[in-house]
């Protein structure tokens, strides 16, 4: 009995497995959109329904949630490269992206968290004229990553990390 029931859940997980919670026949709109949803997506979901979609407002979600995924696993050569290809996809496409957003948050400009992970990450690699470039554009954008002293402040500490320290032997 015990294997009837282990055989019936592997069945379930592989058909579950071989659906994606992005794309159906049932879930397509006119337009040939996808919907998304946040329950149980995994990476290869994400990439594959980002192919395929082109609606503004599901397209940047779609971005966000698959920056933050591989942002959290960045240490990783694999999720690394992926978090940076799609970050700059996402900050490529903001100003189409962008037009729409900010008209389906009534004239508020949406925060837009990838400009703080990749200027954090790139940080990280010691890589500071790319992280202030990027606050550079999140400032021009309009944006703030949250803090005190926002994107400006960011700046100003990627710049002094780049002047050399005297070091007395």
């Amino acid at each position: 009995m015990d294997w009837l029931i282990v055989l019936s859940l592997a069945v379930l997980g592989l058909a579950r497995s071989r659906t994606s919670p992005f794309i159906s026949s049932s879930t397509r709109d006119r337009k040939g959109t996808a919907e998304t949803s946040k329950n149980s997506e995994t990476l290869d979901d994400m990439l594959a329904a980002i192919k395929i979609e082109s609606d503004p407002d599901v397209r940047h979600q779609l971005l966000i949630r698959i920056i933050e995924k591989t942002y959290k696993e960045r240490h990783q050569p694999a999720m690394q490269k992926i978090f940076f290809r799609f970050a700059a996809i996402h900050l490529n496409e903001l100003p189409q992206l962008l037009p729409a957003l900010t008209a389906k948050s009534k004239g508020h400009l949406p925060n837009i968290i990838t400009f703080k992970l990749l200027a954090i990450a790139l940080e990280e690699l010691s890589r500071y004229e790319e992280a202030i470039k990027v606050c550079e554009q999140a400032i021009q954008t309009g944006m703030s990553d949250g803090t005190k002293t926002g994107f400006d402040g960011r700046i100003k500490r990627l710049r002094k990390k780049m002047i050399p320290r005297n070091v007395s032997p």
